[in-house]
């Protein structure tokens, strides 16, 4: 990161400017994006995203400021996802079974969800998974207003549409599969069973 970055940031924030940025991460890395600083630390740049209309961090490392001459196309926060995260769960994960299986894993596969499990000592698999990561595309919403109807449901398409779980892990909830999966990759090798059965 250079200086005239950091002071261009600073001086934005200081005076409520707008500044055009070229972002080389997120969901739309290289593209242009309109940001109103907040606030600036060592790494990253607390900024207003115009196009999204939300508060985010941009990690200062892949900012860089755009000139009159840049000519990338903008941010489009309604654009759909990269290419590659639209497949299923079980097409991302297929090259990766024969190592899974490697590592001792019983892998247990379906359209939208891949479960890793343990074997018992007589070769079976466990029921109960280790690992899992799965996709769902509406989110329900449960809630109770009081009013005499009682509890009422609400569906939505889910924002954040990829899940990752295990013994170790809490759900993670992700927008792009290609960072689920590297997530659910890194959890079957921490907690790979020592011996193939």
């Amino acid at each position: 990161m250079s200086d005239d970055l950091r002071a261009r940031l600073i001086a934005a924030a200081t005076a409520g400017e707008i500044v055009s940025i070229v972002y080389h991460r997120g969901s739309q890395p290289g593209t242009i994006r309109e940001i109103a600083p907040i606030a600036i630390t060592d790494d990253e740049v607390r900024a207003r995203d115009l196009a999204a209309g939300m508060d985010k961090s941009f990690k200062l490392a892949y900012v860089e400021l755009a000139g009159s001459q840049t000519t990338t196309r903008s941010y489009d926060p309604a654009a759909p996802p990269p290419v590659e995260d639209i497949q299923t769960v079980q097409a991302a994960l297929a090259p990766h079974v024969p190592v899974l299986q490697a590592m001792g894993w019983h892998v247990e596969p379906t359209e939208n969800r891949i479960s890793l499990h343990r074997f018992f000592k007589n070769g079976k698999p466990r029921k109960r998974y280790d690992v899992t990561m799965g996709f769902d595309q509406f989110t329900v919403d449960m809630f109770d207003d009081f009013d005499g109807r009682g509890l009422q449901t609400v569906t939505r398409p889910s924002k954040r549409p990829y899940n990752v779980s295990s013994i170790a892990l809490p759900t993670r909830t992700f927008v792009r599969l290609s960072v689920a999966l590297q997530v659910f990759l890194e959890e079957a090798r921490k907690l790979a069973p020592q011996l193939p059965p």
